[in-house]
């Protein structure tokens, strides 16, 4: 195995274990909400790394994340929201190379917002807690606050965008912007 795959490898290991620490130690709001900075780690895997990369640290954060600090019953779908959660911003950065950079984080975040955590994540949450109540009160309760929460973490990707674009390209990870 050259260098470079080796590096790459211990860099998904690296952001893996950055989504670990974030999905397990998040701020519950409520049972099925939580303050968590994954939404940045899983941007930062998917424009960096790549779309399969970006999948693979979603995925290994969530699931080792639940296993280290477990918020309800496994739930499988949460855990491909959050390997998505990493593709969608890498579709869109490739899609949109000609426009600036702080549209495509916004974007990225939108995108991610919507079908990750409005129909994947709620309607998940929602057929496990909450059969009872009435499915779009549940939705537009639930991600009012989700809101925030993607809000807060876009706004600190956008700070810091440019200068983990420097570290990742001085390390190789070059985006074809």
């Amino acid at each position: 195995m050259s260098r470079s795959n080796t590096f790459r490898i211990c860099t998904i290991g690296l952001l893996s274990a950055l989504s670990i620490v974030f999905n397990a130690f998040s701020f519950n709001i409520t049972n099925d909400i939580s303050l968590s900075f994954t939404y940045l780690v899983a941007f930062v895997s998917g424009v960096f790394l790549g779309p399969i990369e970006g999948f693979l640290v979603g995925v290994i954060g969530d699931g080792i994340g639940c296993i280290i600090a477990p918020k309800g019953p496994y739930a499988p779908t949460i855990t491909l929201s959050s390997g998505l959660m990493a593709v969608l911003p890498w579709l869109i950065f490739k899609l949109l190379k000609k426009y600036p950079y702080i549209l495509k984080v916004i974007l990225s975040f939108v995108a991610t917002f919507i079908i990750c955590s409005v129909f994947i994540n709620t309607t998940t949450w929602y057929i496990m807690y909450n059969s009872k109540a009435e499915y779009f009160t549940y939705l537009i309760t639930r991600n009012s606050i989700q809101a925030i929460i993607v809000t807060i973490n876009c706004a600190i990707t956008c700070v810091i965008y440019l200068p983990l674009k420097k570290v990742f390209n001085s390390f190789g990870f070059a985006q074809d912007e």
